[in-house]
């Protein structure tokens, strides 16, 4: 009998830690790029251009990671009915003796990358999306070119391997749900395990704030909740968990957005605060939404004294 069969969590799991390391890689390259302030100095962009270039082989590996993962998270969703299903061939070609002796199920051939996506429309009623299939395909023959050499012009970029993660993650596992998922995640490294978890705060708030400039409206509202188009404010909560590297992200937004809203909204990390609608008016300050609880403007982040 086949034995050691896998269930969803099992795919699913390896599945996402796959796009978080690929994720670690083109989070580090933008942190590097954001800390050494290249565009400050750089004016004619030839050290941008040189970055980018020299960073292709990082994001190539991202991107094979992604690939690889977004394939398990299928095949999680394919074990959710039945792990059988990504059996290859008849029993005729069943591993030798599979019927004699228990035999694991990962010394059976499973089907294709390019079948999985037939394979899960065929036994769930909710397809998946055109643009993910496209994506999907997409990324399979970008990542082929890539690892065969055929084309040097098919080179993916830093944010389109974002774009890849965010866009699977929102199709296989749920809309708006990265960023609970790389927090936890960051919580689970072995640096967390082995001092504290007092940093992850910091670093998702760094990732996230490259995120935004990087992204544009469609994107932040599809995949973070976030409206460019809508007034933001600092977080207080997120900015007094990255007090030490002084980040005080502009990642809250009211919630309703109503001018007598008194309550504001961070995706980071997913909390609504209570806020005080009045004029800060602190050094020309026009800001009119206060943290209720400690009093500070949630536009410029001055303490605001007792009136």
């Amino acid at each position: 009998m086949i034995i050691e069969i896998p269930d969803k969590d099992d795919f699913v799991r390896s599945g996402l830690s796959m796009l978080n390391l690929a994720w670690d890689a083109i989070a580090a390259l933008y942190l590097d790029f954001e800390d050494s302030k290249i565009e400050d100095w750089d004016d004619d962009g030839d050290v941008k251009e040189e970055f980018w270039k020299a960073a292709q082989h990082p994001i190539s590996i991202a991107l094979a990671l992604s690939q690889q993962g977004i394939e398990l998270m299928l095949k999680g969703r394919i074990t959710e009915v039945s792990p059988f299903l990504l059996l290859s061939g008849s029993p005729k070609d069943w591993p030798s003796g599979c019927g004699e002796k228990n035999t694991p199920f990962a010394y059976f051939r499973t089907i294709e990358a390019h079948e999985l996506i037939r394979a899960h429309d065929s036994v769930f009623s909710e397809r998946l999306t055109d643009a993910f299939k496209t994506q999907f395909e997409e990324l399979r023959r970008v990542r082929n070119i890539i690892f065969h050499g055929v084309d040097k012009r098919s080179r993916p970029t830093a944010k389109g391997v974002f774009k890849i993660i965010l866009e699977a993650v929102d199709c296989l596992h749920g809309p708006k749900s990265w960023i609970k998922i790389r927090r936890e995640y960051l919580k689970n490294t072995p640096r967390s395990i082995a001092y504290s978890t007092d940093e992850v705060d910091i670093i998702l708030v760094s990732e996230v704030l490259n995120l935004l400039k990087v992204l544009n409206h469609s994107d932040t509202r599809q995949y973070l909740g976030f409206n460019k188009k809508q007034r933001d404010y600092i977080c207080y909560n997120c900015a007094q968990n990255c007090s030490d590297a002084d980040l005080k992200p502009r990642s809250a937004q009211l919630d309703p957005n109503t001018p007598d809203s008194t309550q504001v909204y961070c995706f980071i990390c997913d909390e609504h605060r209570s806020v005080i609608r009045e004029q800060c008016g602190i050094d020309g300050c026009l800001g009119n939404v206060i943290d209720s609880e400690d009093m500070v403007c949630l536009t410029c982040y001055a303490d605001i004294p007792n009136r």
